[in-house]
């Protein structure tokens, strides 16, 4: 999660609030370093990471400007980059990445299962189950598949939610 992204929820881009869900421990002043991320998720050459950081100052100014301004960008370039920010925000997710891998897992179980059954390979059941998918970057088709879903989304209309209520908003490690 870019910390741009998580200061919006926090008003610092260092420190942050957070909720663990599994125990239910709540973290005051937690770092937004370390805070929804995976080090090396897009693989360990920083090449992804790099492209990610520039198009990120983008995207703080338009997230900005929609805060100050109390509306959607009028102005396509930064619609479209509004755009952009929300498809790679889903697409560049850890659950993203354990959601293709467990994709992956789950056909190679699949295949196993019929070849075995088709008696063209000999393999023990719990080894088939056994089976997984593993690689450096389990998001990247995901992240590529971007500029197809741009064209897909590109006729959507978003719409901004503002909270008016005496309760905090609040963001996930997913926050699409």
């Amino acid at each position: 999660i870019p910390k741009f992204y998580l200061a919006n929820f926090s008003g610092s881009s260092r420190f942050i609030d957070k909720r663990i869900l599994s125990t239910g421990n709540i973290i005051r002043g937690a770092s937004t370093k370390s805070t929804g991320g995976q080090d090396y998720l897009y693989g360990e050459d920083g090449k992804i990471e790099d492209i990610f950081s520039q198009l990120e100052g983008k995207w703080a100014d338009v997230i900005r400007n929609i805060i100050s301004s109390e509306s959607i960008p009028s102005v396509p370039e930064d619609y479209e980059y509004l755009l952009h920010f929300i498809i790679l925000s889903e697409n560049r997710t850890l659950a993203k990445a354990n959601s293709n891998l467990e994709f992956w897992g789950e056909q190679y179980r699949v295949m196993a299962r019929m070849l075995k059954e088709q008696g063209k390979i000999v393999i023990p059941d719990e080894v088939i189950d056994s089976l997984g998918a593993e690689c450096s970057i389990p998001n990247l088709q995901s992240i590529q598949h971007d500029i197809f879903l741009m064209n897909i989304c590109a006729d959507l209309q978003i719409s901004l939610i503002k909270n008016i209520s005496d309760l905090p908003f609040i963001s996930s490690d997913h926050p699409v």
